[in-house]
């Protein structure tokens, strides 16, 4: 793998953190950041429902396994919900040995947590674009797909301050947080009064992750580097 890295005249890499990552275990010079593709015509902005009785909604999508950490999020959530009336409903998508877990973990009865499984895309964009705050908990992230198809749809994050992750969010789409849960439930509590413009969080995301810009820019980088070859 180290023989190929050295061979190539340059190396693309999803995030800023995975190409720091890569340039010092290979000493290469030359990387390029181009994030994943997701689907923007999936992925995209609808109007959110209004808040009905000051329920809260919230979702998370992952394989539940290590590096991610849903027992952060169920965490907190529990904290915060005896600590306030608000009915708050917790969406969970994916499988995994994490989630059979907490299944049988007791909640406050105005958490709603819903255990979705597994869902195809067309669904879990439905789902976001209904949701009011999307949460990714994880001990590394070299991108984070779900997190940019939440943004895409308009939703702000709540995630860990880990990995690429601070690349994609700012304070006006979300908020980072340290793993710990002290420092979750203070997210939690920030972010569901915080107001934010959903459609100005879509806005911006708007065709930053689309095939067509994404496959241009890596074009350009072969053009390039071939060019440089001859």
């Amino acid at each position: 793998a180290i023989r190929a890295y050295h061979k190539s005249s340059v190396i693309i890499c999803v995030s800023e953190f995975l190409s720091l990552k890569i340039a010092k275990v290979t000493g290469h010079t030359n990387m390029v950041v181009i994030p994943n593709i997701i689907n923007t015509e999936l992925f995209t902005y609808r109007p959110k429902p209004p808040e009905g009785n000051g329920r809260l909604c919230l979702m998370c999508v992952a394989s539940w396994r290590p590096p991610k950490r849903l027992d952060l999020i169920v965490d907190a959530l529990c904290c915060y919900a005896l600590e306030t009336d608000r009915q708050i409903d917790l969406r969970i998508v994916g499988n995994g040995i994490q989630a059979e877990t907490l299944k049988k973990k007791k909640t406050p009865g105005n958490l709603h947590i819903g255990w979705l499984g597994y869902l195809e895309k067309p669904a879990i964009a439905a789902l976001l674009q209904t949701t009011q705050v999307f949460v990714h908990a994880s001990n590394i992230e070299t991108f984070s797909i779900v997190t940019a198809e939440a943004l895409s749809t308009g939703t702000p994050v709540l995630a860990s301050n880990v990995g690429a992750l601070p690349e994609l969010i700012n304070g006006h789409n979300g908020i980072l947080v340290e793993n710990s849960p002290g420092s979750w439930l203070k997210g939690i509590r920030e972010i569901v009064t915080k107001q934010f413009d959903y459609e100005a969080i879509a806005l911006q995301h708007l065709n930053k992750y689309s095939p067509g810009k994404v496959g241009n820019s890596i074009l350009s980088v072969y053009s390039k580097a071939h060019g440089d070859m001859t």
